[in-house]
């Protein structure tokens, strides 16, 4: 059994091209959007269902299909995936009639909302057929924006078509598990220029890190944070929506952390600033800083990031500045 992660890039409802609706319309859409992103389905909905019923009245068939993926992914996480499937096959019916070359872009994300539903009931043969025909589209619309030098959705759709490579492969090969159940996670590698992603597998019972992961078709084994007291339950959890990323540790930290050449840590980008937590990664503009926080002297009531080479990152910390959580320590299998 394949079970997905999505994390926010590759929501359908984050990839549509919003800006061939009426300025009404891409408003309504997009605080849809806003609050399904941060959880709130039964807002999302009514947005969802206001925008598809304005639509329908103005006989604006983007419009409606534009609301009717939105209302799709609303549904699928839910778990409504009857609703989802037949609101997506909506969308992609009223896309694929439409001769404005854009569109191209918009029909490719239906397909590919088609594919992740029927991912999700099972149908391993109707999915792969929509992650292909998504593909095809993706293509034309890869093309589309790089005639008009937009390099942001030019990138977007790349990362898509690689993404709907993973997600084609796992379905093709996946009567050679034997039965263990995988989820796929699409883990950015930094300092992989091509954005590798990752396939982990999972115990039966839940979205739990299991004891293997793969990237790239590289294997590695998943072990406790050094200095942690192990890889605990809540630890292992794999987030839908959250960003996860692999980091290769750099020399310097090796020795203070008492990892060895070649290991990697899957981490997930975090808000949270725990003082029990033995290092936490940031980015920053000359690269990786590997630190942990602890309270200011001056004032007890803020927090400081003091890095594994001592330097100490005030209070004033660029909250632009992503950083991240470790998971698990990955080392070479």
């Amino acid at each position: 059994m394949i079970r997905l992660v999505l994390t926010d890039e590759f929501v359908p409802a984050n990839l549509l091209y919003y800006k061939a609706a009426s300025d009404f319309l891409e408003q309504l859409l997009k605080t849809g959007n806003r609050h399904r992103q941060q959880g709130e389905l039964a807002e999302a909905k009514q947005c969802a269902q206001k925008a598809r019923q304005t639509s329908q009245e103005a006989q604006a068939h983007v419009e409606r299909a534009l609301s009717s993926i939105l209302l799709s992914e609303v549904h699928r996480e839910l778990g409504r995936l009857g609703p989802a499937l037949q609101c997506a096959q909506e969308a992609f019916d009223i896309l694929q009639r439409q001769t404005i070359a854009v569109q191209r872009h918009n029909e490719a994300i239906a397909a590919y909302a088609l594919g992740l539903v029927h991912h999700q009931l099972g149908n391993d043969a109707e999915a792969l057929k929509w992650y292909h025909t998504a593909q095809g589209a993706l293509e034309w619309a890869r093309k589309y924006w790089a005639g008009r030098e937009d390099s942001e959705r030019y990138h977007a759709c790349v990362r898509l078509a690689r993404w709907l490579r993973i997600l084609s492969d796992s379905l093709s090969h996946e009567e050679e598990r034997d039965g263990t159940s995988l989820v796929i996670v699409p883990t950015r590698l930094v300092g992989d220029a091509d954005g590798v992603f990752s396939v982990v597998e999972l115990k039966i019972d839940g979205y739990l890190l299991g004891q293997n992961l793969t990237i790239n078709s590289h294997s590695f084994q998943v072990h406790a944070i050094p200095g942690s007291r192990g890889v605990q339950r809540e630890e292992r959890l794999l987030f839908d929506r959250e960003n996860y990323v692999v980091f290769e540790l750099p020399e310097p930290v090796l020795s203070q952390t008492g990892a060895e050449k070649g290991d990697h840590v899957l981490v997930r980008r975090t808000d949270r600033r725990d003082l029990k937590v033995p290092y936490y990664i940031m980015e920053e503009v000359g690269g990786l800083a590997f630190g942990h926080f602890e309270q200011d002297p001056g004032d007890p009531a803020q927090f400081r990031f003091k890095s594994l080479d001592a330097r100490v990152i005030g209070a004033d910390i660029d909250e632009a500045m992503p950083f991240y959580y470790p998971v698990a320590l990955l080392k070479p299998a």
